[in-house]
């Protein structure tokens, strides 16, 4: 059986899933423009498979996790 680990979520992200429903939408998404760099091939062009493998393997994994209700019974 695989580990679980749980992690609690901020003060934040607690309130934007309280208020969160389909008439008041509180998910964000950010823009951002980054330097290429080692992502450059020496052709030209940006490497997008190298750059897909990476959101895969150290990002992906983070958004995949899923709000569990909390157990009833304790305040914390």
């Amino acid at each position: 059986m695989a580990a679980s680990h749980y992690e609690r979520l901020t003060a934040l992200d607690a309130s934007f899933l309280e208020i969160e429903d389909e008439n008041c939408p509180m998910h964000v998404g950010p823009v951002a423009i980054f330097d290429p760099g080692p992502l450059v091939r020496p052709e030209a062009g940006f490497d997008i498979e190298r750059f897909t493998k990476f959101v895969e393997s150290v990002l992906a994994p983070r958004y995949r996790c899923r709000p569990i209700a909390r157990r009833t019974g304790s305040a914390r």
